[in-house]
């Protein structure tokens, strides 16, 4: 699972969609980064939003929820991998 205490950022949302809190460590202590909408939702359309789960985000869409912003992923594009 996810380990704050080793850099991984654990995002909570509330069930309705108003909170989204992020968890995250440092070498030195653990940060709690909260943001309430003010306007309405979080307007992301999320799989794993309507109940309790894991899934990898990218930092672009840790953005995009921290934010606001309303967004959709159909696909991921592959990383691009150096040869060797």
């Amino acid at each position: 699972g996810a380990d704050p205490y080793r850099g991984d950022c654990v995002v909570f949302i509330k069930k309705d969609r108003t909170q989204i809190r992020a968890l995250v460590g440092d070498g030195y202590g653990l940060y709690l980064v909260s943001r309430r909408f003010e306007g309405g939702r979080l307007r992301a359309l999320l799989e794993f939003a309507e109940e309790p789960s894991a899934k990898t985000v990218s930092t672009g869409e840790l953005s995009l929820l921290l934010e606001g912003s309303s967004f959709t992923v159909h696909q991921r594009a592959k990383a691009w991998r150096t040869a060797g």
